[in-house]
Order: structure tokens, then C-alpha cells, then sequence
């Protein structure tokens, strides 16, 4: 066997990695930034990749052995290799989401179970007290009050719309925690949107801002390589991630309601929306869904305020955010923001 690391996937260490991957009925990911490639070889003839697997940040993904090798032991090597890769990193809580089949394998290599939706995803981390800890540091933030209330948000960047959800569900509840996606795969970082956020609600009384460190799931972290039909993936996202609410975050804060904006623009949201009253539900825990603030007839959108800035046409934005933000994007430390969106956009955007 030839085991071969690969950081920088050309078309063809691709091909090879899809090649297992699809023998399984899996689908390769487009963020993946690191993988191990296993090759069989006939007295030093090449005869083709036999076992595959991947990360992304600090999610394992993509594991797969060709049919003709399994039980072999192929799978666990590259998970082990995966592992010491991630550990050179200094990677302190390693991840996996699986089919729920694969619980067994994972917990031979260390993983525990989080949550499980069904029988089609379950979320396991390396670190036996992960999401423990976690809750006691979310614990340490508690309050006492009648309605204890909470949003997540990612605020890319914040906007009057994200204020006015928050104003808004401030004052329905004695106290407010709004714990922010902190996947750092947004055009403004972590750092910049829990700034922009504490400075843009700082005359709010009763909202605490927190991290949701690795347990608010973004839509980036979530992976739909071994979920091939789109709302199977939509629909077990959106419950992971609710259910790892109401089963660890929730209880650690004391919370009673989730507030969330509605979504005039985007189904995948409003989809989540609904699975989260669903699940949120069946835990005793009320959804509130407050209307979004508009601007000239629309509602406030983030992307909008990032299409227009990365144009420079700062003047259009001075209505959709608070000053703060305004500031922000005003000054050269936004630079970095401006043109990671940039990247993204096409060229007809950009001269939009």
C-alpha cells in the first residue's frame, strides 16, 4: 500500500479521491483542504486508489474504501491518519458527522456521540467532555428571569435588520443571549461580526452576546456528501442543529423561546424555520418569528449590504446598517472582507 497526503488537490488527486468515493454512492466537497489517499500497488505497479478521507477545518469527511478492501482495516487508517494530521494542527476538538451506521467504527476510534437525527446523520467529537464544557461556560452567563430568550445569528455583516430582530425580541423577554455563528467562513470573520454586533446593540439593556463556539452549526460546517437528495440535506441540518440546542445549549442558559427573522428571500431558511419549531417543540421551548425590518418596500438583507460594498457604493448602504457598521466598512480594515466577497462574486455582479 502507498498512503499519500495531499493539501492541494489537483484534478487528478480529485479523480482519484471521487473514484472511491462514488464506488460508495459518496460525493466529494468542494471545501475539503486536506486528504489522504491510499493506493494499492501490484509489486510496485500502480493499480489504483483503494481508500480515501478527508477534513475540513475540524470536520472529518469523506471516508471511503473500495468495495474489494473493506475489513480490511483501511478505514481506520486513514481516520488515524486524519486524526494526527489534525493533532500536528493543534487541533483541540476533532469532529465527524456520519451515517448513523457508523457509530460503532467511530467509537472504536475514540469518537462520541452528540446528537443523532433518525437513522441519516449523527454528529460525534474526539473530546469526551467537549460539548460538557461548553455548557458550563454557557452556564457561567445564566440569568434568572420569567422568559429567557435566545437568537443565533452570523450577522455577515450587521445589519438595522439584525438590530431590529433584536430589539424586538428584547422586549419580550426579561433577558436575550444571542450566540453567534463562529464558523470563521464568512466574509467578515468572527472577530469582526462579534464586534460589529456588541458595538451595533451596546444601548440594548439585557442582551448578552456569546460565541457558539463548535455547536451552532452553520450551513458550511454541515456536509451532504453521503445525503444525496437535497431535502434530506436541508431538513437533517436544520435538525442537528436544533436539536443540539434544545438537548445541551438551551438548558445550559435557562432558555424558554428561540426568536428567529422570518425569510422572504431564502426557502433553505424558511425550511429551517419550520424544522426548528418542530424540534424545538417536542423540548417544551416556544419559536417566536419576528417580521424583518424593510428598506424602500424590502426587507434588509446582509447580502445586499455586501453586494453594495464590495461595489463601493458606500452611500447606498448608510439606511441598511448602524453607524457602527457604517464605520467599519468606511475604513481600511475592511479591506479583507471586501475582497474575500469579491472573489466571490462574477463579474456581471461586480459591475452590477
Amino acid at each position: 500500500m502507498i498512503e499519500r497526503w495531499v493539501s492541494n488537490h489537483t484534478e487528478e488527486t480529485i479523480r482519484d479521491c471521487t473514484s472511491v468515493l462514488e464506488l460508495q454512492g459518496l460525493l466529494w466537497e468542494s471545501d475539503i483542504e486536506y486528504s489522504v489517499i491510499i493506493y494499492d500497488n501490484d509489486e510496485g505497479l500502480y493499480t489504483g486508489a483503494v481508500a480515501t478521507g478527508s477534513f475540513s477545518s475540524n470536520v472529518i469527511k469523506c471516508i471511503a474504501v473500495h468495495p474489494s478492501y473493506e475489513g480490511t482495516g483501511l478505514a481506520q487508517r486513514v481516520v488515524t491518519l486524519l486524526i494526527e494530521e489534525l493533532s500536528e494542527k493543534q487541533v483541540d476538538n476533532i469532529f465527524v458527522f456520519t451515517k448513523s451506521s457508523n457509530i460503532p467504527a467511530f467509537q472504536l476510534l475514540g469518537f462520541h456521540e452528540i446528537v443523532t437525527e433518525d437513522s441519516h446523520v449523527t454528529l460525534m467529537e474526539q473530546n469526551p467532555r467537549g460539548i460538557e464544557t461548553f455548557c458550563e461556560q454557557l452556564h457561567s452567563h445564566r440569568v434568572s428571569g420569567a422568559r429567557i430568550g435566545a437568537l443565533v445569528m452570523n450577522c455577515n455583516p450587521f445589519t438595522l435588520g439584525h438590530r431590529y430582530v433584536i430589539e424586538q425580541a428584547s422586549r419580550e423577554c426579561s433577558h436575550l443571549f444571542i450566540l453567534v455563528v463562529s464558523e470563521d467562513r464568512s466574509e467578515f470573520s468572527t472577530v469582526e461580526r462579534l464586534a460589529l454586533i456588541r458595538e451595533g446593540i451596546s444601548d440594548i439593556e439585557s442582551v448578552t452576546v456569546l460565541s457558539g463556539g463548535d455547536y451552532v452549526i452553520s450551513r458550511a460546517t454541515f456536509p451532504t456528501y453521503f445525503l444525496k437528495d437535497e431535502h434530506l440535506v436541508r431538513t437533517s441540518y436544520a435538525r442537528i442543529d436544533a436539536r443540539i440546542f434544545a438537548r445541551y445549549l438551551a438548558p445550559a442558559l435557562g432558555v424558554t423561546t428561540r426568536f428567529v427573522g422570518d425569510e422572504p428571500f431564502c426557502p433553505v431558511t424558511r425550511d429551517y424555520n419550520t424544522q426548528l419549531q418542530d424540534v424545538l417543540g417536542e423540548s417544551g421551548i416556544e419559536v417566536t418569528i419576528i417580521r424583518r425590518l424593510e428598506h424602500d418596500g424590502q426587507a434588509i438583507s446582509a447580502s445586499k449590504v455586501r453586494s453594495l460594498f464590495a461595489q463601493g457604493r458606500l452611500e447606498e448602504i448608510a439606511g441598511l446598517v448602524p453607524a457602527s457598521t457604517y464605520r467599519f466598512l468606511s475604513s481600511p480594515a475592511s479591506e479583507r472582507a471586501k475582497q474575500k466577497i469579491l472573489a466571490k462574486m462574477t463579474v456581471k455582479e461586480q459591475s452590477i
